[in-house]
């Protein structure tokens, strides 16, 4: 008719996170047409993890676990992420599932015994990290972790001392260049856990062991102090 627009105008385009967003799960659909075996499949869903999109994570995972159900990386590396987002409730059995597939492999331990003792289930969360070590783990983070559930059980202090003398021992290796923060620390917790499994002479040269690094350190003093008046 005389007098309507018949030029319906330029389109205006889609608000830019929805055009990422669904460029994201277009990528992903179309990759997975071409993607063979679960190491190509758990490449697509790191992708996932590393954009940021929940959904695009959990339909990345969700394939690679449909797909290969007994391939331990994909559940372990989706309950790494679960977890991670505080979904602790969905990530340990998939972390227990990862644990059950390679039980040879210390990375399942060491994440289901972490959740563990975020969960504060110490007694399990301790033979969990045992089995890790077992397995062969051997970091200061692991060896950390462990020695503070035991000092928090409080049932097994020779035992967390000797997790801390372990993880100082990482620290020591690792300290060049560094303030000296983490030997200081695992020494530390290595002199109270002494202490605790009533080794009074140990104790006491370990924490000489930090005044040496540090001769002002109060946490160190304060323990000697109360060792001096035992």
């Amino acid at each position: 008719m005389w007098g309507m627009r018949t030029d319906p105008g330029p389109r205006r385009a889609p608000p830019v996170p929805l055009v990422a967003f669904g460029g994201l799960l277009c990528a992903l659909w179309g990759c997975q047409q071409r993607a063979s075996g679960p190491e190509a499949q758990l490449a697509l869903a790191r992708a996932a993890v590393a954009a940021g999109d929940r959904v695009a994570v959990e339909a990345a995972f969700g394939a690679l676990l449909r797909e290969a159900p007994r391939y331990p990386g994909g559940s372990l590396e989706f309950g790494n992420y679960l977890a991670s987002i505080d979904e602790s409730a969905q990530a340990e059995p998939l972390l227990r599932h990862a644990c059950a597939l390679a039980p040879e492999d210390p990375a399942g331990w060491i994440a289901l015994g972490g959740l563990l003792a975020r969960k504060g289930v110490l007694g399990e969360a301790s033979e969990v990290l045992e089995r890790a070590v077992a397995a062969g783990a051997d970091t200061r983070a692991t060896w950390r972790m462990l020695g503070e559930v035991l000092a928090q059980r409080g049932d097994q202090p020779e035992r967390a001392a000797e997790c801390f003398t372990a993880a100082a021992r990482h620290a020591r290796a690792a300290r060049a260049g560094k303030d000296g923060t983490d030997l200081i620390r695992d020494l530390i917790d290595c002199a109270r856990s002494r202490v605790a499994a009533a080794d009074s002479e140990g104790a006491r040269a370990v924490l000489l062991e930090v005044l040496t690094l540090e001769p002002d350190q109060p946490q160190a003093l304060a323990e000697l102090e109360r060792l001096r008046a035992k």
